[in-house]
């Protein structure tokens, strides 16, 4: 019995239908990274298409393309007329705008091809570079392997340790959509051959560049997001009339991994007035000069409260003075005040900018290391 069960089966598989139709990865022209900036030309933009290089025989590990043209799909007619295989645009892992395009256009409708073809890959990063995305493109990579999956790398260490926040495509995109929050995505500048991310770039309701806010300015922003799922450092110079130090350094950091949130939102008033406790824990990883922690400690986190609430409050003021949210006020708005919140719905970040937003930090020390 056992024998014809094996003769059925064996004579099943050779029906089965194998692979006639396959791709050498030689021969496939992968795209990894797609960018976009400004043009000569009027009314078009510069689009550029970054693809690994498989050959032994290639001196390159990637090869670059750009051409001018008034759509990414007209865009990627001329790019195919240049390509070595067949174009796989499918795992597309970064998105790179230039600065000065943002300053002058929104490339949200640019981007649609991306959006709309389901082959493509919408978990690809995005990047604002301070410069032109072709010197971007042609940084050294030498030392450090494939442009594709440097810099993409580059932004999730940056982004893991609170210094700028981590924009998906598909995130882009709801950001765009929501009239309740404004966009913000990771910023680049480049320096020699070294690409460093300074921050996180702000855009308006128009979807235009409007501000930068640089690392720890980006660690607040998170924070305000409520995207802290990883530990957050963040620095503090100390007053010397507080820490009592002469001629000494009063610099100081903490790890910030556990924050709860309390927001109340007052809707009775011409404006809104948004108030949110944040009760932080966290240890310290640096003290550059001594401050009895054992007897003073309660006066040490007051103070702390005291410099982070002034940080915060200088933050929003700067969103304000654009008039943007990144941080995503409007929800709490849409959330706690929904009938007032129809009346503005379509200006938010206008009446936003008018609004009040206090913030107090409660900072819990767990752990300060050796005393000294």
């Amino acid at each position: 019995m056992k024998y014809l069960q094996i003769m059925f089966i064996l004579i099943l598989l050779l029906w089965t239908t194998g692979c006639d139709d396959f791709l050498l990865i030689e021969e496939v022209d992968t795209i990894i990274v797609f960018g976009l900036d400004t043009s000569d030309k009027e009314g078009a933009f510069t689009f550029f298409e970054a693809s690994p290089v498989f050959s032994e025989t290639a001196d390159k590990k990637y090869n670059i393309k750009k051409a001018v043209a008034h759509s990414a799909r007209e865009a990627r007619n001329i790019l195919n007329a240049q390509a070595t295989g067949h174009t796989v645009g499918g795992k597309i892992q970064l998105v790179i705008l230039g600065k000065n395009l943002l300053k002058e256009k929104n490339i949200y409708p640019h981007l649609d091809v991306l959006f709309r073809d389901p082959k493509n890959e919408i978990n690809a990063r995005m990047l604002v570079v301070d410069g032109d995305v072709d010197q971007f493109l042609g940084a050294d990579m030498k030392d450090k392997g494939r442009i594709g999956i440097v810099i993409p790398d580059i932004m999730r260490t940056t982004h893991r340790v609170g210094g700028t926040v981590d924009t998906l495509l598909l995130d882009y995109h709801r950001q765009m959509m929501d009239k309740r929050v404004t966009p913000s995505m990771s910023e680049m500048t480049k320096m020699e051959d070294e690409l460093i991310v300074t921050g996180t770039a702000l855009l308006n309701r128009e979807g235009l560049y409007a501000q930068s806010i640089n690392r720890r300015e980006s660690s607040l922003l998170l924070m305000l997001q409520r995207q802290t799922n990883n530990p957050l450092s963040l620095d503090f110079r100390l007053p010397e009339d507080f820490v009592k130090a002469e001629n000494e350094r009063t610099e100081m950091s903490i790890n910030i991994d556990n924050i709860n949130y309390e927001t109340q939102v007052n809707c009775d008033q011409e404006n809104f007035e948004l108030m949110i406790d944040m009760d932080i824990k966290g240890d310290i990883t640096q003290k550059l000069f001594y401050f009895d922690m054992e007897n003073r400690k309660q006066d040490f986190e007051k103070q702390l409260d005291k410099q982070l609430a002034e940080d915060f409050e200088k933050l929003i003021a700067k969103f304000q003075q654009d008039e943007l949210d990144p941080a995503g006020f409007g929800r709490y708005a849409k959330a706690y005040c929904y009938p007032q919140w129809k009346k503005i719905k379509n200006d938010w970040p206008k009446d936003f900018a008018k609004s009040k937003v206090t913030i107090r930090p409660h900072i819990e020390i767990r752990d300060y290391g050796v005393q000294y």
